[in-house]
C-alpha cells in the first residue's frame, strides 16, 4: 500500500490493516501526500512503487 500522510479517507491504521490482510504487503507512506497519490506527489508516488517493484 502507498498512503498518503495527509489522506483524510484512508488513515495509516486503516493502511496497515489492509496490508496485513495481503500476503507480503507492506506500507509506505508518502509525506505531504493525500488520498489521490499519484496526483498529490507524483514523483514520490513513483519511486515507491519503483521501491517496490526492487522486492518482487
Amino acid at each position: 500500500m502507498i498512503h498518503g500522510e495527509g489522506s483524510r479517507i484512508m488513515d495509516r491504521g486503516a493502511a496497515e490493516r489492509v496490508a496485513a490482510a495481503i500476503p507480503r504487503a507492506s506500507v509506505a507512506t508518502l509525506p505531504g501526500g493525500f488520498h489521490h497519490l499519484a496526483l498529490d506527489a507524483p514523483g514520490d508516488f513513483a519511486a515507491a512503487i519503483d521501491e517496490w517493484m526492487t522486492t518482487l
